[in-house]
C-alpha cells in the first residue's frame, strides 16, 4: 500500500511557501515518515529553487525531492494558474522501494533510482493488461 500526503501554499515568499506546503502534506500522513516528496511550483518561485528543495527537505524529512516548475498547481480540489503557488505530494512507499533498494545501488552514491523504478513498473502492470485486451477484441 501506498500512502501519500499533499499539501499547497500561496504564499509569495518561496522559503515560507515550500515549508507550509511540505508540513501540510507531512500532516496528512498521520505520523509517518515519507520517502520521497514531489514537487510543483509556478514560475514565481523560479529563482530561488535550491531554497525550495532545502525547505521541503527538511519539513518532509527525506533527501528524495524532485519535481519540476509549472504554469499551474493542483492539489486536491485547488487549481492555481495565477500566482505563486507550490504543491508537494509526500509519498509513503518503504514496502515497495525496500526490494528494490536491495538490487539497485545508489548511482555515483548519492542518487537513489528505485523511485524512477518503481513508476516504471507501476505503468507497465497498468499498460500491459490493457494492451492485452486491445488485442483481445
Amino acid at each position: 500500500m501506498t500512502l501519500a500526503g499533499v499539501g499547497l501554499s500561496t504564499a509569495s515568499s518561496t522559503k515560507q511557501a515550500a515549508r507550509e506546503a511540505a508540513e501540510r502534506a507531512v500532516a496528512s500522513l498521520a505520523d509517518q515518515r515519507a520517502d520521497f516528496a514531489i514537487v510543483f511550483a509556478t514560475a514565481e518561485h523560479g529563482e530561488a529553487i535550491p531554497e525550495l528543495l532545502d525547505a521541503i527537505s527538511g519539513a518532509v524529512g527525506t533527501p528524495y525531492v524532485a519535481g519540476c516548475s509549472a504554469a499551474g498547481v493542483l492539489v486536491g480540489q485547488d487549481e492555481i494558474e495565477d500566482g505563486p503557488a507550490i504543491g508537494v505530494l509526500n509519498a509513503l512507499t518503504f514496502r515497495f522501494l525496500r526490494p528494490i533498494r536491495r538490487v539497485v545501488p545508489l548511482v555515483g552514491g548519492q542518487l537513489d533510482l528505485s523511485p524512477l523504478i518503481l513508476f516504471v513498473l507501476c505503468q507497465l502492470v497498468l499498460l500491459l493488461p490493457v494492451a492485452w485486451l486491445e488485442q483481445a477484441l
